[in-house]
Parts: structure tokens; sequence; C-alpha cells
């Protein structure tokens, strides 16, 4: 049985949430510019805001009590997260922690500041002593713990963890006819997080006709709201510098803090993102046949979504541009542990 109070548990968790949504909230402010000036953090002040407003919002409106009311988990549960997204991994330490479980965090608080940040908050806010508090940090698990892995499906961890929880990357398909808007929608799918979630764009898809100009336009207006990290433009350099080498079709903005490369559907790193020519969508779900990777969504714009669908698996979800980041506070990551825990 788990030595806190789970509906407790809950009324913490939402009452941090909504702590932090308050952009003058003082531990906020200085758990973001505490990351945002730590060395080797690879994440811009803009990303973390954005990402403690996007989590914070949506888990001040998700189901924390219906989960506290659901049969415990494990006991103890020792979690891997595969990815630093600043934020990564809260959800799914909400959900084990809310069914009772104890979640053991092999990573120092200075590597995840702001997720410990706000893990600590709540457990302040929940009143139990450390020893028996729902998330521990740099602490052995049991031995008899099972393990979790959370992260991209091709994580070291993944093929031995008891629950593994992958996180899968996006597709884009362009049509030609999209808005201002949601060309707006799309640079801010490409650009949160510099490309580094393990929910990013691998591909975009776009008619033979269609050119990128338009679209990096967008994204070079978008720069102005989120900023790249220092280290991206010397990244890009030497992608550019091996596409130049091998001539292949590229266009990049002005400031080299976004890639483009035209050729075949295979994708690359970071923000080097693969622009696919395609005269018919049987393309795209021919490619999907023969990936490497699986795919979780694909993002287009809403006029044309159906015709997308049509094309794709039933479990290859399609959403609309500009929401890969601004997901639920269950996403399928965690989904699939629930299942797991479930069965």
């Amino acid at each position: 049985m788990p030595t806190f109070a789970r509906s407790a548990w809950a009324d913490a968790l939402h009452a941090t949430a909504h702590h932090w949504t308050d952009p003058d909230h003082e531990p906020r402010q200085a758990a973001i510019e505490a990351a945002a000036d730590a060395d080797n953090y690879p994440f811009t002040e803009a990303h973390i805001t954005f990402a403690v407003n996007q989590q914070m919002d949506a888990a001040v409106q998700a189901s924390l009590h219906d989960v506290a009311q659901h049969p415990t988990g494990p006991e103890a549960l020792q979690v891997e997260l595969a990815a630093h997204v600043p934020l990564y991994g809260l959800p799914l330490i909400a959900y084990l922690t809310l069914r009772g479980t104890r979640v053991y965090l092999a990573d120092a608080p200075s590597e995840r500041p702001v997720l410990h940040a706000v893990l600590s908050a709540a457990q302040q806010a929940l009143s139990v002593e450390a020893e028996h508090a729902p998330v521990q940090w740099e602490t052995s698990a049991p031995q008899s713990a099972p393990t979790a892995v959370m992260g991209p499906p091709n994580a070291d961890a993944m093929d031995t963890a008891d629950y593994a929880c992958p996180d899968y990357p996006a597709w884009v398909v362009l049509d030609g006819n999209e808005s201002a808007d949601e060309r707006e929608a799309l640079a801010e799918d490409l650009l949160v997080y510099d490309g580094e979630s393990p929910q990013h764009v691998d591909l975009i898809w776009a008619p033979e006709d269609v050119l990128p100009d338009a679209y990096l336009e967008a994204l070079a207006h978008m720069r102005a709201a989120v900023p790249a990290h220092e280290r991206i433009p010397g990244t890009l350099q030497m992608q550019r510098a091996l596409l130049e080498a091998q001539d292949q079709p590229h266009a990049y903005t002005e400031d080299l803090t976004f890639l483009f490369s035209k050729g075949v559907p295979e994708p690359q790193r970071g923000l080097h993102v693969r622009w696919t020519p395609y005269d018919a969508l049987t393309e795209m779900s021919e490619a999907l046949d023969s990936a490497d990777t699986s795919v979780g969504s694909v993002r287009c714009r809403a006029a044309i979504t159906e015709r997308v669908q049509r094309h794709l698996p039933a479990d290859v979800r399609v959403e609309p541009l500009g929401t890969l980041h601004r997901t639920t506070w269950w996403p399928p990551a965690v989904q699939t542990l629930a299942s797991a825990l479930d069965r």
C-alpha cells in the first residue's frame, strides 16, 4: 500500500500546477531562469517557458482525482526518461504516483531542473517525510521493482523494460493551400524544442510543384518567439556543407537555425528535416509500410484530414498542424502504460 494519500497527492499536484500557470509565481520564475542559465542545458528560456505553460495548463484540466481512484499499481517502479525536453515524463510520473506507485528516478535533479522543481513543490504541498515522498531522486529502487522507459522507440533501454512507453515522431502532409496561420502552426511544430523531442517532425510530404519559400518565411517569423539554442547554427552548418558537397537540393533560414533537404523519405536529425515531394498520397502509405520506425501521427491542415486518413493505418492519428507539442496531459505513451497496468 502507498505511504501517501492518493487523493491528497492529486490535490497537491493540482494546486502546484495552478500556481505554476502564473508567470509571476516566484518558484516558477526561479526554476525557468536557473535552467536556462545552466551550463550544457540544451534549451532556451523560450523552450522552457513553452513547456511549463503547456504542461501546467493541461495538468489543471487533467482528471487527476479520477486516476487516484483507479486500482493501485506496482508498489515501486524505476522510471528511465530517455529524452531531456523540459518537464519530459511529468504526466507519466503523475499517472504512476496517482495510482499509488512510488517512482524512482536515477537522474540527478540538476539533469532535469524544472521537473525537479515542479515535483518538489508538489511534494512539499503533500507534507510527507522525504523517504515517503511519491518520487525519489538518485535513490536505488527496490531490487524487485519493475522498470518503465519513456522516450523514442529506439532508446537502448526500451527492449529490456518491463513497461515500454515509446513516444513516436510525426510526419507532415502539405497540399500547398496552407494559410499563413497554418504555416505558422507548422513552424511551431518544427521549432519547439529545436527538434529534440521524441515527438518531432520526421518528414514533410509536399506536392511536387510546391516550393518551401513560404514555409521558410513562417519559420523565420516564428524564430522571433522561439529562438534557437546557440549550438544549432554550428550543427546545421556541417549538415548544409555535406548537402552542398553531395549536390543535394536544400533550403534554409538566413540565420541557419532550420534546414530542409529535398529527397527520398529518409528522416534526418533535429532541425534538419527531409522535404519529400509526392504526386499521390499512396507514395506516403508505401513509405510508411517500409519505414524503419513507426510514426505516431500525421499533421496536416484540417481541410485534408479525411483524405490523408484514407492512406494511413487506423492506429496512426491525423491531427491539425500546430498541435504536436500541445497534447493532453495523458499522451499516448501514458495510455500505453495504463493499458499495460490494467491487463
